[in-house]
Parts: C-alpha cells; sequence; structure tokens
C-alpha cells in the first residue's frame, strides 16, 4: 500500500512547498545556519499528511494526487503561522542606560538630588559591540552586571541590567569606581573613561524550533555562546 503511486504523488506534493522554502532561504542566504532534525520531522509529517488527502479524496492520477498533496498542508501552515507568530523582543535603549537609580545600594550613599549630578568619582562608559554568528534571537537576554568596591575593603556585584537586542551597540554607564564588568557571568576588566567590548555570540535553533520552522511557523534562535573582548583604541 505504501508503494501505491497516488500515496506517493500526494507525499511529495506535500513536502515540495517546504523543500522550495528551503532552497528560497539558502539562496538568498547562504549562511543561514543549518537545520537541526526537527525539520526533518516537520518534512516527513507533511509527507504523510500529503499522501492521507490524496488518498482520502479518491484521486486516481499522481498529477492530481501532487497537487492534492501541495494544497493539504497549507492549513497547518496557517495555522502554526499565526500561533507562532513573533512578538517584538524589548529593544535596548540606544542611548545611555543610568545607573543613578542603583547607586544607593551599590556605593550605600543616597541616590543624588538632582538626576543629572554624576556619581562620586564620575562614571565609566561601557559600550557593546555584539557580532553574532548564527541567526538573530528576538531576545537575547544576557545578563550585566559589575563588581564595585564596597565597605570594609569588600567588593559588591551589581545588576546593571539585560542585554536583549543584538541588532547594535548598546552604550551604559557606571560608576567609574567599578574595576569589572561581568557579561553573561564572564569577567571583563575596565581602565580609563570608557571601554568598548565586543561580544562574540554564537546562536544556535533548536529542533523543536526548526520543527515548528518546517510547518511554516518561525525559526528562533537562543544564545549558545558567548566570548566579551575588550576592543583596544
Amino acid at each position: 500500500m505504501f508503494l501505491n503511486p497516488i500515496l506517493i504523488g500526494g507525499a511529495l506534493g506535500g513536502i515540495l512547498p517546504t523543500l522550495a522554502k528551503l532552497a528560497s532561504t539558502y539562496v538568498t542566504v547562504p549562511t543561514t545556519p543549518l537545520p537541526e532534525y526537527g525539520l526533518l520531522f516537520g518534512v516527513l509529517l507533511f509527507a504523510v499528511i500529503g499522501a492521507v488527502i490524496a488518498f482520502a479524496t479518491g484521486q486516481s492520477e499522481i498529477r492530481q494526487a501532487m497537487i492534492a498533496g501541495i494544497a493539504a498542508p497549507g492549513i497547518i501552515t496557517n495555522l502554526v503561522a499565526g500561533a507562532t507568530a513573533p512578538t517584538a523582543a524589548p529593544s535596548s535603549p540606544p542611548a545611555v542606560h543610568s545607573m543613578l537609580n542603583i547607586l544607593g545600594t551599590a556605593m550605600a550613599q543616597p541616590v543624588p538630588a538632582s538626576p543629572g549630578t554624576p556619581p562620586a568619582g564620575g562614571i565609566h562608559t561601557i559600550v557593546i559591540d555584539p557580532k553574532v554568528t548564527g541567526g538573530l534571537p528576538l531576545n537575547a537576554q544576557i545578563p550585566l552586571s559589575a563588581e564595585i568596591p564596597g565597605v570594609n575593603n569588600t567588593t559588591q556585584t551589581v545588576r546593571i541590567g539585560t542585554i536583549n537586542s543584538l541588532s547594535g551597540t548598546t552604550t551604559y554607564s557606571i560608576p567609574a569606581t567599578a574595576k569589572n564588568l561581568k557579561i553573561g557571568g564572564k569577567s571583563v576588566p575596565l581602565s580609563g573613561n570608557q571601554t568598548t567590548i565586543q561580544l562574540d555570540v554564537t546562536t544556535k535553533s533548536s529542533a523543536g524550533s526548526d520543527f515548528l520552522w518546517a510547518l511554516g511557523g518561525h525559526r528562533s534562535y537562543q544564545v549558545q555562546s558567548i566570548a566579551p573582548t575588550v576592543k583596544r583604541p
């Protein structure tokens, strides 16, 4: 039964739209990361759906079976695409991220009365310049913190924020007394009034994401590893 020409024609029709999408993707952007095994499962599912629809509708010619198979996955594609529509990730503000709201905790001092008054000892400017290998994640969620001297020769780790967007550079300001910056748990030494950090990020899609991608959904990526490096002037 599985060698029935109608079933084969329906199965081929079921996978043709996905194969066309893959061909278009890799011809347009050859550097697109290769898919995981989840995409193969999605393609096989479309083949089964195409074969079942071609058989159930009583097709008698291979050409008609292929047409039925091509049309069959459209319903699932529309449903999955709607259910997995990407939501906009919180974008990192392009301007300077202020640390004045946490200086009271970090420096054991109250926040200055005037928002425009720099903290005692000045500020240090941090510029994060991301370089992504792989697909761009919608929300990177890389924690950012600074090590600041406290009382009695102690060191306090103060959370600055989270790097959500890797689509461009982001600038932060922290107290000039900070000696180290931690990006995703990795320490970077600080010196001078400004430090520019190249953040090499490697991303990877999951099998589940590629399965939904094969069904017409959005392909998502997650941060796999990071490597911060201080860029010398």
